[in-house]
């Protein structure tokens, strides 16, 4: 495996390591959904539970399987999500709800913010597994809490490892560093995102969220 990469989930699993330092909360027994909604929920039943604040996306989005066709803003922390639930498609039911950030604001440092809250909220993750792939593929470092009815996957995704993690992605890049290797560091050129799934602990289809080694 190319030791830059390496070098690059280091880094990540660094911040990770940071976040789960904090003072430990109790796990709660079990989580029957999200933000009140339940799994198997219509959308008619969604709406009174998430309110005005659940808006009509201008098309449906596909998941395989799964569709959203509304959205909601939420938080983590201080990071801020576009929220989808996603209904099973056939049956028209709630199956998962995907948190996602893309954009300039996708760093290792909202990845800890994020963490930090879901922490203090539902205590240590049950897994941490990283999935540092080819030169070509992206890397996955992912935390997961299971319990018996909600399992929750927060995963930070990042398809060019090798070029962020030589400078500081929370830093003003040095405006003496030439365009070419500036650009390498730019928010605009770097395709990142952090997600964070809940779903149902008995829909084995929606997988682990990392696939690689688990610790």
């Amino acid at each position: 495996m190319n030791h830059k990469r390496i070098i690059g989930a280091l880094f990540l699993c660094l911040f990770i390591g940071t976040a789960s330092a904090a003072e430990p909360t109790r796990a709660p027994a079990d989580v029957p959904g999200w933000e009140g909604t339940r799994w198997g929920m219509t959308a008619p039943e969604i709406e009174p539970v998430l309110g005005d604040a659940l808006k009509h996306l201008p098309g449906r989005r596909e998941y395989g399987g799964s569709y959203a066709d509304r959205a909601i803003n939420t938080s983590l922390g201080p990071v801020r999500f576009a929220a989808f639930p996603q209904m099973r498609a056939g049956s028209d039911r709630l199956r998962q709800v995907l948190l996602e950030r893309r954009g300039a604001g996708v760093s290792p440092r909202a990845f800890q913010a994020a963490l930090q809250a879901l922490q203090a909220k539902y205590g240590p993750p049950t897994e941490t597994c990283t999935r540092p792939l080819g030169s070509k593929e992206a890397t996955v470092t992912a935390e997961i809490w299971r319990f018996p009815t909600t399992t929750i996957h927060a995963a930070y995704t990042d398809f060019y490892t090798r070029s962020i993690f030589f400078e500081d992605p929370n830093r003003d890049p040095d405006p003496l560093v030439p365009y070419i290797e500036k650009r390498r560091n730019n928010a605009r050129f770097l395709p990142r995102r952090i997600t964070v799934r809940f779903h149902a602990s008995d829909d084995r289809a929606l997988g682990d969220g990392c696939g690689g080694t688990k610790d």
